[in-house]
């Protein structure tokens, strides 16, 4: 059988395991918070006359809480038989 160079070195390659379940799943939280966190740091310096933008980094912050929290409540991976 003929392969090609690519193919060879492709079969010789060991990769290593992906990571569990657990672990992607502690990353994507992580991940989601600090996305979120500097919204609410930045709520923190406005004052009065701020006041919709405060609502908007407000509105920005719990956006991304909710998408942050449907991403690890509604996991595949987590629900799928073993």
């Amino acid at each position: 059988m003929c392969y090609s160079p690519m193919l060879w070195f492709y079969s010789k390659i060991s990769f290593p395991p992906p990571p569990p379940p657990l672990l992607k799943k502690k990353m994507f939280c992580s991940a989601g918070n600090i996305v979120s966190v500097p919204f609410l740091i930045g709520l923190s310096y406005m004052d009065g006359s701020q006041a919709s933008y405060a609502v908007l980094l407000l509105v920005l912050f719990w956006f991304i809480q909710a998408l942050n929290t449907c991403s690890i409540r509604v996991n595949q991976i987590d629900i799928a038989p073993r």
